[in-house]
């Protein structure tokens, strides 16, 4: 993990060395292991590092192989024999415990940009090629590392940290308004392309661009695979190859002595753990791995804890708790360090600050299970019916019966009475406390709408699955915790994100694998007294999906608290938002859940107003 950023003067003006380097300055929270710059003339690259594995130990950016390729990368490449092998292959006489960095780089030296079809993993990277006086910039494939740039004419510029980008003079502080039309109605900007800034752009996941002195080529290189139905003889043979992919994913995330996981005794955190102690034995590998949960003891009635100390005993994991009952309702955010780069509705901003922090006071590396539901969801029997031969899908259905589990049927009638509901409701999900004037401008009801009635999905076998995976949600969650937001040094790694996996996961029959995970369940039972670790209680195999007990957040609210007259003192949300109707709508004397969930929206934004 690294803090990359760049200045490329388009009308071959000289970089200014010292505004390169107040840039770099910037990004050292992210990077405390070494900070450089290359300069030359009107290309300039920042770089400060971050050692999370073995090999990036003899890392230094940014790199050069021969004065005319350089390269500053954020980067952590998967599948690395096989990539090392294809490199050997073309003439590349490369060391097994070569970095990353340097893989990529030679891959670009004999591929050019189509080097991105060989590499697996998370990366944002720009690679200045001198003979062709160009800026090569890319981001992975599912878009983990966040890219940002700003394309100001004769200059362009770029980082994996926003606000590293606000230090440069060119670039106005200018708003723009329909990222701020998205987090106030949905949370989170829905456009891929752009941040809360007009000057500043986001390159998605999947995406390259090419910057010349009179082009800018953004292209889309890669798109989640539509695979073909695969079946196996023997239903082990699925299991078989789920684990040895989970094996190959969090084989790669490792690569380190020490790690981090958040953990809640839940079926993904418990796999993860499992698999990684696994790995590391099968590998003589010695690994302290250790466990990271939040619960709750009083506010809230949390089982988080029996659980989690459940699994850790039977891993022999050590594990540390983080109490949160005492977090107040937004403690903590005046704090400077806590001060987001774009609005964020996070109610408990010092609570999450706190679990960062105890992870990165064991390990650099923090394991999450985040994607696992979306990649193991379920499909619906009525929407596969004329989608599958109909034999093989009644033939998929008795095995789930054989087995005593319950496919979702999906008959349509309760969701035809919900689309009825909208058709008849214009006003559904809509909460009237915006400005008129913002409101007709952004045409926001009809954004809205337009929200209800989701892309019919390209795949047909796991259309839900495939959906959930593009979600633009992702991108919130990939940047909220990115060391860029957090400016804590740990790199948070989804295993189950590993795209090697999730093509394996999108390329088998819906049933009776998905059902409840019984594709995960039955792995996590495979691994249950393996070698010598005690046996996994049967509670964690066959726990069900079990979401948190209750909101922290909304007790709050029930116990009196009113946050939103905050607002009356923070002039600028009144572009965006009438706050005499909002405080009308929260002194309700049952305000709902929901509603008072969408309604901290306006004041995560004017906290973030304020503070900006």
């Amino acid at each position: 993990m690294s803090g990359i950023c760049g200045i490329f003067q388009r009308d071959r003006q000289p970089v200014h060395r010292q505004l390169l380097q107040t840039l770099t300055n910037s990004i050292a929270d992210r990077g405390p292991d070494g900070q450089n710059v290359y300069c030359e003339n009107h290309i300039g690259l920042g770089h400060t590092l971050l050692i999370t594995t073995d090999e990036s130990i003899a890392e230094r950016q940014p790199l050069t192989l021969d004065g005319k390729t350089s390269i500053a990368a954020d980067l952590r490449l998967d599948g690395r024999k096989e990539l090392i092998g294809k490199l050997r292959g073309q003439g590349c006489a490369i060391a097994a415990n070569s970095p990353d960095v340097l893989l990529l780089l030679h891959a670009y030296q004999i591929w050019g940009e189509d080097c991105l079809e060989h590499l697996l993993g998370v990366f944002a990277f720009a690679i200045w090629d001198d003979r062709a006086q160009k800026l090569f910039c890319a981001r992975d494939r599912i878009g983990v590392k966040p890219f940002f740039y700003a394309n100001l004419g004769d200059v362009f510029l770029f980082s994996n940290t926003l606000n590293c980008l606000h230090l440069h003079p060119a670039v106005s502080q200018h708003l723009n308004e329909e990222a701020i039309a998205d987090f106030l109605l949905f949370g989170f900007n829905h456009n891929p392309h752009t941040t809360t800034f007009k000057d500043i752009q986001r390159l998605p996941g999947g995406h390259s661009l090419t910057v010349t002195g009179d082009r800018l080529s953004l292209r889309r290189y890669w798109t989640l695979p539509v695979p073909e139905m695969m079946r196996y003889r023997q239903p082990e043979t699925y299991i078989e190859q789920f684990q040895t992919l989970l094996d190959e994913a969090i084989g790669d995330r490792l690569r380190t002595e020490k790690v981090g996981i958040f953990f809640s005794g839940g079926l993904d955190s418990t796999n993860m753990a499992a698999t990684a102690l696994d790995v590391a034995k099968s590998n003589n590998f010695n690994l302290d791995l250790q466990g990271f949960t939040v619960i709750y003891r009083d506010r809230i009635p949390d089982r988080e804890e029996k659980y989690a100390q459940l699994a850790a005993d039977a891993l022999e994991m050590p594990l540390h708790y983080l109490v949160a009952d005492d977090y107040q309702l937004f403690q903590g955010r005046e704090l400077p360090h806590l001060q987001t780069p774009e609005p964020c509705l996070n109610p408990f901003p010092l609570q999450d600050d706190h679990q960062y922090r105890q992870i990165a006071q064991h390990s650099r590396i923090g394991l999450y299970g985040e994607g696992a539901d979306e990649a193991l969801r379920a499909s619906k029997v009525m929407d596969l019916w004329g989608k599958m031969p109909a034999i093989a899908l009644l033939g998929d259905l008795a095995d789930c019966l054989k087995r005593g589990l319950q496919p979702q049927w999906g008959t349509g009638i309760l969701g035809k009475g919900r689309h009825w509901k909208r058709e008849n409701n214009e006003d559904d999900g809509y909460l009237d406390w915006f400005d008129r004037d913002f409101e007709k401008r952004l045409q926001l009801r009809d954004r809205l709408r337009s929200t209800k009635t989701p892309a019919k999905s390209p795949h047909p076998f796991r259309p839900q699955a495939y959906q959930d995976l593009l979600q633009p949600m992702w991108m919130l969650n990939f940047e909220a915790s990115d060391p860029g937001f957090t400016r804590i040094p740990l790199e948070v790694r989804f295993p189950f994100l590993d795209v090697r996996l999730l093509n394996y996961l999108l390329s088998l029959p819906p049933f009776p694998w998905f059902i409840n995970k019984e594709l995960e369940r039955a792995t996590l039972s495979w691994r249950t007294g393996q070698g010598d670790r005690q046996d996994l209680p049967a509670a964690i195999a066959q726990r069900p999906k079990t979401p948190l007990a209750g909101q922290p957040f909304y007790t709050f609210l029930q116990a009196g608290q009113r946050p939103w007259d905050e607002l009356k003192a923070i002039d600028a949300i009144n572009a965006y938002v009438d706050v005499e109707k909002l405080l009308q709508v929260t002194r309700r004397e049952k305000l709902d859940i929901y509603t008072a969930w969408c309604s901290l929206r306006p004041l995560g934004l004017g906290h973030w107003l304020q503070q900006f």
